[in-house]
């Protein structure tokens, strides 16, 4: 059973006033300019950020940005702690590892006499 659900997208036009408003930001490249991020690719990269992503501080883009960006740092730091702590638990392991087989080496001769003087 398969159904096609099609969804118009209402498409508004654009005033000419946004793009006369917007025109200083992204000036028209020559042919001769090489890609550089120079002061007027991070000028474009504001503009494209603060004026098409973050139309205002309290939208709801910057909102979901902001939050995801927070959880991003707060897993890198959650990561870290995690290893660290697996890092003790490892040291701590082969610090008894060795310990027991060193507890090993010296009871196991001390036993074998023990016994060997039984005889």
């Amino acid at each position: 059973m398969s159904t096609n659900f099609v969804t118009q997208v209402p498409i508004h036009p654009i005033p000419p006033t946004k793009f006369a408003s917007d025109t200083p930001y992204f000036p028209p490249l020559t042919s001769k300019s090489k890609p550089n991020i120079d002061f007027a690719f991070l000028r474009q990269l504001r503009a494209i950020l603060f004026r098409i992503a973050f139309p205002s501080f309290r939208s709801k883009e910057t909102l979901i940005v902001v939050l995801h960006s927070f959880f991003l740092v707060l897993r890198t730091v959650l990561s870290i702690g995690v290893a660290r702590l697996d890092g003790r638990i490892v040291r701590d392991l082969v610090s008894l590892i060795s310990l027991y087989n060193l507890i090993h080496c010296l009871g196991s001769p001390l036993i074998s006499v023990k016994f060997s003087g039984s005889r």
